[in-house]
């Protein structure tokens, strides 16, 4: 029959005399690797055109219930048309008929409803 070895812990307990402390191993500290130089920084360059478009679109006035309140979620497309026209508004320092400027996607949506009531 094999004689069953006594795991590492054990084995060191063997040297110690009785009533003393068993003294926990030294965990040796692991060198933190050397970070990363970080990249030189560089101004981004951005080439902006700004174009203007003209909309053409059927307004029936009428009386009834009017919405004073919209939460819409827009396909990419026309999410992005949304920021390209914020982006157009802000460069040109729109400002919305109670002289507030421009400065988020609902004061461009805003802006427009706005156009329609000159």
């Amino acid at each position: 029959m094999a004689k069953r070895r006594k795991p590492a812990i054990l084995a060191d307990l063997d040297d110690q005399l009785p009533g003393e402390k068993a003294q926990k191993p030294v965990k040796q500290a692991k060198k933190a690797p050397k970070p990363l130089p970080k990249p030189p920084r560089t101004k981004a360059e951005k080439t902006v055109k700004v174009v203007e478009k003209s909309l053409t679109a059927p307004i029936m006035q009428g009386s009834g219930y009017a919405q004073r309140r919209l939460d819409v979620i827009l396909d990419e497309a026309t999410g992005n048309s949304l920021r390209d026209l914020l982006n157009g508004l802000q460069q040109s320092d729109a400002k919305l008929g109670n002289g507030k400027t421009v400065t988020r996607s609902g004061d461009a949506v805003r802006w427009v409803l706005e156009q329609l009531t000159k």
